[in-house]
């Protein structure tokens, strides 16, 4: 009635915890009743109410969970199964924000397993579920690129441990937000940072397949360094390209490159070749060997690879700006590749932009 009343959800289930307390005071004076797994619950239920609606104070919430908890070791529960009843208190610990939020979940995850093993209390091993709800109120709470770099580190370690008590567990969604916090943070260090961490993540994948990077996370560091905009940026957003496709080429499938990758490079180096104070010479080399990257893809079956009439159009203006011979014979042969598609059928044909950077 209280879990339902309608009032303050706070004071409602300070209401509730106080019956609870009264039927185990009653029950230890020999009433022939003990308060059970769904007493425990449902006065859970109204704290989680209380934290979830009023952003009540977190850590008097969390007080009187660790009350509830306390109790409920205490009493017994009528020997009934008691694992929701502390899911339900790790959950509500993750959403009260209080400082020390991955420490009290640890301890209780430490004090779960030493009250099931002990027989002390009927729970059952704690789900996957739990686990991920942990990660992911972490992800969300991680304020700098600092912590959520060593989350990923995090990861990283409990798939090469391949423990089932650690308290980390990730898909690629999970390192997705933790990469896309990091990457927030504009600068070069920042895609450094992210940069490295793919790297740990592919020498982990020799051991631990499933840590192997998403060809989403590549995709968000590729586009990162082009985003810098300075004279290194897309050689290093190549340089990443090139190890993605070492990644897929390996076996890791998850790591497969689509069309976004290697466009944010093409795009990088046409606004290299435009600078300026950027003197690098073979940026058209670069860019067609891009392309013929590619190309390759779509060779061995990468269906999410397909050059499109730009991709051609950056690298065919690329060799046309360098006024040489050999540039002005790639950017022949990539135009017969071209009416080669248009012949086949395909979407991939010559245009103004084309024709005219021909002719120049």
């Amino acid at each position: 009635a209280w879990l339902n009343s309608g009032e303050c959800a706070f004071e409602s289930a300070c209401r509730a915890e106080q019956l609870l307390r009264l039927m185990a005071k009653l029950g230890a004076d020999g009433h022939n009743f003990l308060p059970d797994a769904i007493s425990f619950l449902t006065c859970l239920n109204c704290f989680e109410k209380a934290v979830s609606e009023e952003r009540k104070d977190g850590s008097l919430i969390v007080d009187h969970v660790d009350g509830l908890i306390d109790l409920a070791e205490e009493t017994g529960a009528a020997g009934d199964d008691l694992t929701r009843f502390f899911n339900t208190a790790i959950s509500i610990i993750v959403k009260s924000g209080v400082e020390d939020t991955e420490q009290r979940t640890r301890e209780l995850m430490s004090r779960m397993e030493e009250l099931r093993e002990s027989g002390t209390l009927n729970l059952q091993p704690i789900s996957d579920n739990t686990k991920a709800s942990i990660l992911n109120q972490a992800i969300l709470r991680s304020d700098t690129a600092n912590e959520a770099e060593q989350l990923v580190l995090d990861i990283i370690e409990n798939h090469l441990a391949n423990t089932e008590t650690n308290a980390i567990v990730s898909d690629s969604i999970s390192i997705g937000k933790l990469i896309h916090s990091i990457l927030q943070r504009n600068g070069r260090t920042n895609v450094e940072k992210v940069d490295e961490l793919l790297t740990k993540m592919e020498r982990a994948a020799e051991e631990a397949p499933g840590i192997a990077p998403h060809w989403s996370h590549f995709n968000m560091a590729i586009a990162s360094y082009a985003k810098i905009n300075d004279d290194r940026s897309a050689f290093d957003a190549l340089e990443l390209l090139r190890r993605q496709e070492q990644c897929f080429e390996a076996g890791n499938s998850r790591s497969i490159p689509d069309s976004y990758a290697y466009c944010s490079v093409l795009t990088q180096l046409a606004k290299n070749a435009k600078n300026k104070n950027n003197k690098k010479a073979g940026i058209n080399e670069m860019a067609h060997d891009v392309l013929m990257m590619m190309v390759r893809q779509v060779e061995q079956g990468n269906t999410r690879v397909n050059p499109s009439t730009i991709d051609y159009n950056i690298v065919i203006g690329l060799h046309a700006n360098a006024r040489k011979r050999s540039a002005t014979d790639k950017a022949m042969y990539l135009f017969r590749i071209m009416q080669a598609e248009k012949e086949a059928g395909n979407s991939n044909i010559p245009d103004v932009v084309t024709m005219s950077s021909l002719l120049n």
